[in-house]
């Protein structure tokens, strides 16, 4: 699954057609037909971006961990740290929020 800019939406279609269950690509989907999980590279623009998304009002803070779409082998997948900037890989089992995006 890519971690390109554009490649969220895509990543989560293959998640959901891998695991019709996944929690967490379930409920970003549950929002409509546009939202999904951000890849890898789209999760940090959000972090590069922080400060200005907080911003705007009604935008909930960010906080801790969040996951991408993006796999990075059977067992994990890449998430991103908003307090620190670390992006990594880490066990699917481990416990990271998730932010739903959508394209406008």
């Amino acid at each position: 699954m890519g971690a390109e800019i554009e490649d969220g939406f895509d990543n989560n279609n293959d998640i959901l057609d891998d695991c019709p269950t996944a929690l967490a690509a379930s409920v970003v989907r549950s929002y409509g037909p546009a939202w999904f999980l951000p890849s890898a590279k789209e999760l940090n623009q959000m972090y590069i971006n922080k400060t200005t998304l907080e911003a705007h009002a009604g935008f909930t803070a960010f906080s801790s961990s969040y996951w991408s779409s993006t796999k990075g082998n059977g067992s994990t997948a890449w998430y991103n740290d908003f307090e620190t900037g670390y992006q990594g890989g880490s066990f699917k089992f481990n416990s990271n929020y998730w932010r739903a995006v959508r394209f406008f």
